[in-house]
C-alpha cells in the first residue's frame, strides 16, 4: 500500500468515527490536510534547527557530555519555557527519564489544518533544540486537546529521525513528513 493510500484510509477511518457533535463543536483534525500543510511545518522546523549551537572547546572539539550535562529537569523546564514563549498552551509536560520519553499535552489554538501543522512544527523544533543542548530523550509523545482538555489527536517526534536528518540520510522535508505521518485522531 503506498503512502497516499494509507493517508486516505486513515482519513476515511477518522471521518467515519467522528460524531456530528464533535464535528460541529471542535477543531477538526484532518490528517490529510495536516500532511498537505507540511510545508508550513517545514519552515517552522527549519527555523528552529538552522543555528548550530553545539558547544565547542578551545581546541575545536565539542565539550564532553559529562562536563556539559544539565539534569533532565532543566531541559524540561527550558522546553516548557520555550514552548510557552511561542504561544503553546501546555496542559501537562513530563519527562519519563527511564523510558527517555517526553510527554506533552497541549491545547491547540489552531483553527485550521495549517495552524495545527504549524504548532506541530514549532513543538517538534523546540524538542529537537533541546536534543541539541544535550537532553537524553528518545521520543516526544504529544497529545492535542480540545477546550475541555479531552484528547483529540496524538503525534510523536523521534530523536532517531532528527539524527538521520543531521547525518544527511533524510532531508528536512522527509523529517517533517515523518512527524506529520504520526498524527492519529482519537
Amino acid at each position: 500500500m503506498d503512502q497516499s493510500s494509507r493517508v486516505n484510509d486513515v482519513t476515511r477511518d477518522y471521518q467515519s468515527r467522528m460524531t456530528s457533535d464533535r464535528q460541529q463543536s471542535e477543531t477538526q483534525v484532518n490528517r490529510r490536510a495536516i500532511l498537505a500543510s507540511g510545508c508550513v511545518t517545514l519552515s517552522v522546523l527549519a527555523g528552529c534547527l538552522s543555528d548550530d549551537d553545539t558547544p565547542s572547546t578551545s581546541n575545536g572539539g565539542t565539550e564532553s557530555e559529562e562536563t556539559d550535562r544539565k539534569d533532565e529537569e532543566s531541559y524540561l523546564t527550558e522546553l516548557k519555557t520555550d514552548l510557552t514563549d511561542k504561544g503553546i498552551d501546555i496542559v501537562t509536560i513530563e519527562f519519563e527519564v527511564e523510558e527517555e520519553i517526553v510527554t506533552l499535552s497541549y491545547h491547540s489554538t489552531g483553527q485550521s489544518d495549517n495552524e495545527l501543522a504549524d504548532e506541530i512544527g514549532t513543538i517538534s523544533g523546540m524538542f529537537f533544540t533541546q536534543l541539541d543542548e544535550g537532553m537524553a530523550a528518545a521520543r516526544l509523545e504529544s497529545t492535542i486537546t480540545n477546550d475541555s482538555e479531552e484528547p483529540i489527536a496524538h503525534w510523536n517526534a523521534r530523536s532517531e529521525w532528527y539524527e538521520e536528518m543531521q547525518e544527511g540520510t533524510i532531508t528536512p522535508d522527509e523529517l517533517s513528513m515523518q512527524i506529520l505521518q504520526t498524527v492519529e485522531t482519537v
